[in-house]
């Protein structure tokens, strides 16, 4: 795996594949829904959800998107009614569905953070561990208690949701997030340390062990790589950041130097600088780049407090993205069932 997939799996996973539902007009229209809110479009899902229920207004599960739609679309009050809707049509003993998170994400853009931890509760409570659900609760739980100023406890419950049984890669999220989280909370320390593990996990076989000194411009783009993460990896950060920043001068989209260059920034304690860099790092470089910076500056605005750029930062991450993360909504096998009674009837 590349340095670059390496850490795009913190937070990517691929869409479901397939779709065992009949394909009537309705669930045509509910998966494409799904894949458009998936790919962060929300204002393009909220027809394809509407068609939907207008047509067959049985089943919970279109509600729930639609309520997920209007979330992150940032309309909470309709998101709101949608969600209770679903829930409405839940059979009883039925675990919670998408409008829980739906209603989460609206209390976090109504700065209610209470309210969104307890529905995100709900969700972790009851969903199976590695579902796209819990998984979906598990990020935007600890996206809240970073708006709550809890960072301890995101740092803490992340590290927990991540390490058991998810799929290789997925362990870096704690990494990526924990070096944002410290350095913002001045904690260099623990930041450094955990950007050390991450390069550690990203290092190439034959990769730079060291690399000071030297001209840096007898060096390829490849070797200004590996030796700025050898730096990272060795805690020589203020030279790291100077490999980075010749790297991103000759070639802007070379080894997510911008990237590289906020997370050093931040294990430095330099958080004004994070934030620029995050904030280049979002319209310079590779589309995946662009999509993974932009998702880290999701990160960055709800440490400080910006439930709307936190969300927006998402969205935009996910049309950056080839695939889509388990933070947003994708078809999956109880979503697939069929819900409505039309598709039972054919």
């Amino acid at each position: 795996m590349t340095p670059r997939a390496v850490v795009l799996a913190a937070l990517i996973l691929l869409l479901a594949a397939g779709c065992t539902q009949t394909k009537t007009t309705s669930s045509l229209a509910f998966e494409r829904g799904v894949q458009v809110l998936g790919a962060g479009s929300p204002r393009s899902a909220i027809p394809l959800f509407s068609q939907v229920i207008g047509s067959i207004p049985d089943g919970p599960e279109p509600h729930a998107m639609l309520a997920m739609a209007f979330a992150l679309d940032l309309q909470p009050e309709p998101a709101l009614r949608q969600a209770d809707v679903a829930r409405k049509k839940r059979k009883p003993g039925e675990d919670p569905g998408w409008e829980c998170i739906a209603t989460g994400v609206a209390a976090l853009s109504q700065r209610q953070p209470a309210v969104a931890e307890r529905s995100f509760g709900q969700v972790l409570a009851t969903a199976p561990k590695g579902s796209g659900i819990r998984n979906a609760a598990g990020l935007w739980m600890t996206l809240t208690l970073l708006m709550k100023s809890d960072s301890r406890q995101a740092v803490g419950f992340l590290e927990r949701e991540s390490a058991s049984d998810m799929p290789g890669g997925r362990s870096v999220t704690p990494l990526l997030w924990s070096v944002l989280i410290c350095g913002q909370q001045g904690n260099t320390g623990d930041a450094a340390r955990s950007l050390a593990d991450l390069a550690r996990k990203v290092t190439v076989s034959g990769g730079a062990e060291g690399g000071q000194g030297g001209d840096l411009s007898a060096c390829s783009d490849q070797e200004l790589h590996e030796r700025g993460i050898a730096g990272l990896r060795e805690g020589r950060l203020t030279q790291a950041v100077e490999i980075f920043a010749v790297l991103h001068e000759r070639s802007p989209a070379s080894g997510d130097a911008l990237i590289w260059t906020a997370l050093a920034s931040a294990a430095q304690g330099r958080w004004r600088q994070t934030q620029d860099a995050l904030r280049d790092a979002c319209q310079s470089g590779s589309r995946s780049s662009r999509s993974l910076a932009n998702h880290l500056a999701g990160v960055a605005s709800a440490l400080e407090g910006n439930p709307h750029e936190m969300i927006g930062h998402i969205l935009t991450g996910q049309r950056l993205a080839s695939v889509a993360p388990d933070i947003m909504p994708r078809p999956t096998e109880a979503q697939a069932e069929r819900v409505w009674v039309s598709d039972q009837l054919n």
